[in-house]
C-alpha cells in the first residue's frame, strides 16, 4: 500500500481537496473547460498544444489581463482532468512565448503588456521652431460596418464584416489628414455603439487595448505616394489629384496575430512626422 502511495506522489496524480477561491475563478475555470474541450477535439493536437491554445485566447480574450495570478498547477490539473506534468509543459510554452511569468515563490502571472499603443501616433508633427509637438483634434468622425474587401481584409482575413473609424484629423489648424482604421467586425462590433466623442480624441490603439485587451505589439508600416480622389481632396481642403503621402499600418498583437489596419492620407505639408519613439 505504500509503495503504491509513493508511486502515484512521483507520478504526480495525488489529488487534493479544491475550493474555488471566488465566484470569479468559477467563471474563469467554466470558460477554460469549454475552451480546452474544444481545442482537445481537433485531430493532431497534443494535450499540452490545446492546453496553451485554450489558456492564450482566455487571455486574449480578457478573462486574465496583464498581471492577474493565474491558478496553481495543481489547481489547473484537479479542474481539467488533466496530469500535472502537462500543465507544467504547457506553463513552459506559455513562458517561452512571453505570455506568462513565473516565480516559484509567487505562482504563475499574465506578462505585463509592453504595447506600442502609447507611443506610437499618426499625427504628431513637429514645430518648425523645435519647440515640441503640434496640437490636434478630430474634426469629423465615421463609424461604419463594412463588408467590402481591400487591402484591410487581405491583412485581417477574411471576416463577414470589418468596423471601419475614419477621421479627418486637423493638425494645428495648418492642415488636415484623413484616417482609416479598419478591425474585425465580429470582434470589435460593440465599437459601433460606442459614442463618437469618446473615440474623437483616442488614441485608437489605446483604446483597443483597454476595451477589449487587444494590445499592439509591433506595427509595419508601407509608405507611398498617392492622388487624393474627390471625396478626399473635399474632406482636406485640397485640390484633386494632388499628391499625398500615404501610410498603411499593419498592427499585430497576441501570438503575431493581425489586429488593426490603419490607412493614413497625409496631404502636403511643411512639417516633420514624428512616427514614434
Amino acid at each position: 500500500m505504500a509503495d503504491t502511495e509513493n508511486n502515484l506522489a512521483q507520478n504526480h496524480e495525488v489529488t487534493v481537496p479544491f475550493t474555488r477561491s471566488d465566484q470569479r475563478d468559477t467563471a474563469r475555470f467554466d470558460v477554460l473547460i469549454r475552451t480546452l474541450s474544444n481545442f482537445s477535439a481537433e485531430a493532431g493536437i497534443s494535450k499540452i498544444q490545446a492546453l496553451v491554445n485554450a489558456i492564450s485566447e482566455l487571455i486574449e480574450r480578457g478573462y486574465w489581463r496583464s498581471g492577474d495570478r493565474l491558478p496553481t498547477e495543481k489547481e489547473l490539473s484537479h479542474e481539467l482532468n488533466i496530469s500535472v506534468g502537462t500543465v507544467q509543459a504547457a506553463m513552459r510554452a506559455l513562458q517561452n512565448a512571453s505570455l506568462v511569468e513565473r516565480s516559484r515563490r509567487s505562482g504563475t502571472f499574465v506578462s505585463q503588456t509592453r504595447e506600442q499603443g502609447s507611443t506610437v501616433w499618426y499625427f504628431r508633427f513637429r514645430n518648425p521652431d523645435g519647440s515640441g509637438l503640434m496640437p490636434w483634434e478630430t474634426r469629423e468622425l465615421f463609424v461604419e460596418e463594412v463588408k467590402e474587401k481591400g487591402d484591410w481584409s487581405k491583412f485581417l482575413g477574411e471576416s463577414p464584416s470589418y468596423v471601419k473609424i475614419s477621421r479627418v484629423v486637423s493638425v494645428a489648424d495648418e492642415f488636415r489628414l484623413w484616417s482609416d482604421l479598419y478591425v474585425d467586425g465580429q470582434r470589435f462590433r460593440p465599437i459601433l455603439d460606442t459614442p463618437p466623442a469618446i473615440l474623437a480624441g483616442k488614441n485608437l490603439r489605446i483604446f483597443l487595448h483597454e476595451r477589449f485587451n487587444a494590445p499592439t505589439f509591433r506595427s509595419t508600416h508601407l509608405i507611398s505616394r498617392c492622388e487624393l480622389d474627390p471625396k478626399q481632396a473635399e474632406m482636406l481642403g485640397c485640390k484633386p489629384g494632388e499628391v499625398a503621402i500615404r501610410i498603411k499600418a499593419r498592427s499585430f498583437t497576441f501570438r503575431d496575430a493581425p489586429i488593426s489596419f490603419h490607412d493614413i492620407i497625409v496631404p502636403p505639408n511643411r512639417f516633420e512626422l514624428e512616427v514614434g519613439n
